[in-house]
């Protein structure tokens, strides 16, 4: 992402996931919570002068996995 700039992840159906803002160095992250099965997010960089830059991924979510203890 652009330094310092404003980031909204979005699913495939414009929910808003997380809103952060980036590092000095354009580093980022969020933690949002994605239902189990195929999911597309889109990531907006905005800057100061309302510049935005989108990028768009596709994945599937997998279930977590639980192992009997016995």
């Amino acid at each position: 992402a652009t330094p310092n700039s404003t980031v909204v992840v979005t699913t495939g159906t414009n929910n808003t996931l997380c809103t952060t803002t980036a590092s000095n160095t354009g580093n980022w992250s969020c933690s949002p919570t994605l239902p189990v099965g195929p999911t597309t997010v889109t990531a907006i960089s905005t800057n100061s002068n309302g510049t935005s830059t989108p990028a768009t991924t596709s994945f599937t979510v997998a279930a977590p996995v639980f192992t009997p203890q016995c």
